[in-house]
């Protein structure tokens, strides 16, 4: 499909906005098409997915424990928010109080026993890790109950000063994150994420909850597909979902500042929203864990690819040993003219037990049984099977070197290294990790800022003194003014922001801050 050169028109019918967003979507599946194409076949071999003619590999499937490695060390547990003012007055009590809101509830995302920020975060640092890429998504999900306000009567004239009217009012308030599955995450295409005009995901909806979100009209005109036969996520996705479902972009353009939803093959935009959250950055995503961006293209690339040669010389390797190890048997061919008592002798005979022969006197003087008989090379094979072995046991390094894994991050060494050779590997080994460490911490660290941003501009402050539990501290005459300073507006735009890093080693690097200025 080619895409026009040309920017379409904005229209702003719903008809022309359909236009434009296909040209985009499709625009950023042509530039995505690559990276999609290299994550599936990741996939497939990360879980050691074979098709019928590779089963008879043998494998070392070194990546899927080098990444279990990995992960174990880069997100051991939960993190913490740590939540501080950026000037330390010791007589400002509000902005002291208004942090210790924020970090009590960004930290009451990770405290559940099943918490969703959890799985979320570490399913996108599991994308990462293999494919290259991991997203995450923020959103205000609010329930509301309608209600009656009374009228208002003079009680002296018992005139009505003003009628009942209907009202909502909230119930629940909250600031789930999502999970956003690599292949559902879309872009514009640019060189960095700063040029990014506008991102969107992927999501599938069943007619009934295209019907509750857009309404009946519109849910008519959105196409619906199983899973196994739309081509773009059959081979990722589950393959005997019974239900069909349509897909649905859900889209926000940093240029308009409008949300829009749109389904391919709908003939109009399903539905557009002005900037629903207000967030200083419009997106209510961070910047992608993308793994070896470039300045050139922002655009993931997994950490396998670097090191793919290595691994299918690997699997060569321990397919070949496997073979000669089969073929590493006692086999050999004896004289059938001597009778079939050198066969029996390896068939039939048992321990401490002699096989008689015929005509012993020619038997012996044509050399006994060494004249009868001769072994296939295996002494030969065996060789080539422990060549295999080192040249399998350096390859293995290989990848190690090109992955940064040191022998000691592995739990191994020899005896003969010195303590200094041992810490300069460990310190070899470190070094990348620590700064993938720091993409993990710069990672959570945004969308707990996004979340701390939504708390601040949408939630109700009964809702806030209720999630923080701060009534029931020595604190509580303070609270009310915290909350006031955390709702204000000029401080929402300028006061809760990323301000680095604090290492845990609890918690393998993954503890942040988010720093309230007052």
């Amino acid at each position: 499909m080619e895409i026009a050169q040309a920017r379409p028109r904005a229209l702003n019918d719903p008809v022309g906005l359909a236009q434009r967003w296909g040209t985009e979507i499709s625009a950023s599946k042509q530039e995505l098409q690559n990276f999609h194409t290299d994550a599936k076949r990741i996939v497939h071999r990360y879980l050691d997915k074979r098709e019928d003619f590779g089963r008879d590999q043998s494998r070392v499937n070194l990546f899927w424990s080098t990444m279990q490695v990995l992960l174990s060390m880069l997100y051991a547990r939960p993190p913490r928010a740590d939540v501080s003012r950026s000037w330390q007055d010791s007589d400002d009590d509000q902005a002291r109080v208004a942090g210790t809101i924020m970090q009590r509830m960004l930290n009451r995302s990770f405290d559940d026993n099943v918490s969703a920020w959890d799985s979320s975060v570490r399913n996108g640092i599991e994308d990462w890790l293999t494919v290259g890429m991991g997203q995450t998504w923020l959103r205000y999900e609010v329930k509301t109950e309608p209600y009656t306000i009374d009228a208002v009567v003079d009680p002296i004239t018992g005139i009505e000063l003003s009628p009942s009217t209907e009202a909502e009012r909230i119930l629940e308030e909250d600031a789930p994150c999502d999970y956003v599955f690599w292949a559902d995450f879309f872009w514009s295409p640019a060189r960095t994420w700063a040029e990014v005009r506008w991102v969107a995901r992927r999501v599938y909806m069943t007619k009934d909850q295209l019907v509750e979100r857009f309404g009946a009209e519109i849910a008519n005109i959105v196409p619906l597909y199983g899973q196994n036969k739309n081509m773009d996520t059959r081979i990722t996705n589950p393959q005997f979902d019974p239900w069909n479902k349509g897909e649905v972009y859900e889209i926000w353009c940093k240029e308009s500042r409008k949300v829009y939803w749109y389904s391919k093959g709908a003939s109009t935009i399903l539905d557009v929203k002005d900037d629903p959250l207000g967030l200083d950055n419009f997106f209510p995503c961070p910047k992608p864990l993308s793994a070896n961006v470039t300045t050139s293209n922002f655009m993931p690339r997994a950490d396998y690819i670097f090191a793919q040669d290595q691994f299918n010389e690997l699997d060569e390797i321990n397919t070949r040993i496997t073979w000669l190890t089969r073929a590493a048997k006692v086999a050999g061919v004896y004289d059938k003219t001597a009778g079939d008592s050198v066969g029996r002798m390896f068939s039939q005979a048992a321990e401490n037990q002699l096989v008689p022969v015929d005509n012993w006197a020619m038997f012996a003087e044509a050399g006994g049984v060494k004249g009868k008989i001769d072994f296939a090379p295996i002494d030969q094979v065996v060789n080539c099977i422990n060549q295999l072995r080192q040249y399998r046991q350096d390859k293995v390094m290989q990848i190690y070197e090109v992955l940064g894994i040191s022998d000691v991050m592995r739990g191994s060494s020899k005896a003969s290294e010195t303590a200094t050779a041992q810490q300069i590997k460990a310190q070899f080994g470190s070094t990348r990790v620590q700064l993938k460490q720091f993409y993990i911490a710069e990672w959570i660290c945004e969308a707990l800022r996004i979340k701390a941003e939504i708390i601040c501009k949408h939630w109700q402050p009964e809702t806030i003194l209720k999630r923080s539990n701060i009534e029931r501290t020595p604190d509580a005459q303070y609270a009310m003014q915290a909350v006031q300073l955390l709702k204000d507006e000029e401080l929402a735009a300028h006061g809760i922001r990323a301000a680095g890093l604090k290492t845990d080693e609890d918690c393998a690097g993954s503890a942040h801050h988010v720093r309230l200025a007052n």
